[in-house]
């Protein structure tokens, strides 16, 4: 089998360089949706925090110094909202489907509770949504021996250890974790990198159905 055909183009520098995905000649069924279920934000306090003396202060709070004293776990309840606080100001926040003002909200309260425990210089600096994590159902089985055959350099495929296989789409940045059920899980940016990079890999994947 020649390069092109196991999707593997050229080498650069000695190393295989990813190549583009070719432009898909079957279009993305319409009844072929996205939902998002799960987003990650990262953002600043502008300030150190001690992190022993807010987990004493705040509700919902674990601290384990024993397996990180640097950070402080904070549980919102509503909305539910996971929210990892490092000594630095460092804050980490996993959520829901929820939409960009409510992250944003839920940022200035760590940053209220934050100021409640001695620090009343915290506020909210570099707020960003970092991933979003979708899901879909192409509704058709995928042969993953295959597609990690066929497409080696954008494949993970160590079935010993993992039941998925891990697509990796370079432009726009997107990781598409793909069951042989034709179930996918996307992690990118955006859910608009989401949307072009299922675009791109649905005739891979059809190419690979059972």
């Amino acid at each position: 089998h020649g390069a092109e055909e196991l999707g593997c183009e050229r080498f650069v520098g000695g190393q295989l360089a990813v190549p583009e995905l070719p432009e898909p000649q079957i279009a993305l069924p319409p009844n072929i949706t996205m939902k998002l279920c799960q987003q990650f934000v990262k953002f600043s306090l502008g300030c150190e925090v001690d992190v022993k003396e807010a987990y004493f202060q705040m509700q919902n709070a674990t601290y384990n110094p024993s397996r990180n004293a640097s950070a402080v776990i904070v549980r919102l309840v509503q909305p539910r909202v996971l929210v990892r606080i490092y000594s630095s100001g460092f804050v980490t926040m996993m959520a829901g489907a929820f939409t960009h003002d409510v992250l944003l909200q839920c940022a200035r309260r760590v940053a209220a509770l934050i100021q409640k425990c001695g620090h009343a210089e915290a506020r909210v600096e570099g707020f960003k949504i970092t991933l979003m994590r979708s899901t879909t159902d192409l509704r058709f089985p995928i042969r993953l021996e295959a597609l990690a055959y066929r497409w080696p350099c954008h494949t993970i495929y160590e079935p010993d250890i993992c039941n998925a296989c891990v697509f990796k789409v370079l432009r726009p940045q997107c990781a598409i974790s793909t069951k042989s059920t034709g179930k996918l899980m996307l992690s990118s940016p955006t859910m608009d990198d989401a949307r072009e990079a299922l675009r791109q890999v649905y005739p891979i994947f059809l190419g690979c159905s059972r």
